[in-house]
């Protein structure tokens, strides 16, 4: 082969190297074109429905290329009935066109307002409750000076406040006024009138036993009884009191 055929045929595949060379560097570049302008076509930023009405949101969902899934109705006092309150997925977030989305909308709750109830009796309270359209909550009992016991001394929420129909109301029941606790004395040696007007005026119910002594001075006196002192007691319970007799 000559000098001059060579170089020619040296030249010729440098020229081939070089175009694969840039048709590779060409396809790649129209490759991430095509790929970026794709992609965003089939992504979007999800819109807002917050604050729409259930009708003007479908129209937006469809306009926007997505898909409604549902529509969650949501107790509240908080918005007016028929607003969208909340989404999935979330505002301006990125997602697929023909996403389906969930809407929170409103629903009104008719209120109502508790009813004064002290001083009621429990079963009574209960259903002025029901007639108001609000249900038992907690019950706890407590003792109380002046309110009779199983009536209402307080609710929560309190009488008067506007709730809406359906909310639990905790009472507070009474028990009563608290039991009157009495120590027992020491009443031995104590004469027998001296120890039953004690005992009587704490409304202990006095069981007497006479019993025989030896001593003079024992007479007509407490020698022994039951509880010993220094126990509790409550009105009503029994003493038995042993009075030393001749």
């Amino acid at each position: 082969m000559s000098e001059t055929a060579g170089a020619t045929l040296f030249r010729g595949c440098l020229m081939f190297v070089f175009t694969l060379f840039f048709v590779a560097i060409f396809s790649m570049v129209t490759g991430y074109i095509m790929y970026t302008q794709i992609g965003r076509s089939t992504t979007m930023a999800m819109p807002s429905f917050i604050g729409d009405s259930e009708l003007v949101a479908i129209e937006r969902i469809n306009e926007a290329g997505l898909k409604l899934a549902r529509l969650n109705p949501v107790r509240t006092t908080d918005h007016p009935e028929g607003i969208i309150i909340d989404q999935n997925p979330r505002p301006f977030t990125e997602v697929r066109r023909g996403r389906s989305v969930v809407l929170d909308i409103a629903e009104s709750v008719e209120q109502t307002t508790v009813p004064d109830l002290k001083g009621i009796e429990e079963r009574f309270a209960l259903v002025t409750l029901g007639e108001e359209g609000l249900v038992q909550g907690k019950v706890a009992r407590a003792f109380h000076p002046t309110q009779a016991v199983d009536s209402v001394i307080t609710t929560y929420p309190p009488a008067g406040e506007e709730v809406p129909k359906g909310t639990s109301v905790d009472l507070l029941i009474s028990r009563g006024p608290r039991p009157v606790a009495y120590v027992m004395p020491d009443l031995l040696a104590r004469n027998e009138q001296e120890a039953r007007e004690y005992l009587s005026q704490a409304g202990l119910l006095i069981l007497p036993e006479r019993k025989k002594v030896n001593r003079s001075s024992l007479v007509g006196k407490v020698i022994d009884q039951e509880p010993k002192p220094g126990k509790k007691l409550s009105p009503g319970e029994e003493v038995k009191l042993i009075i030393g007799a001749p």
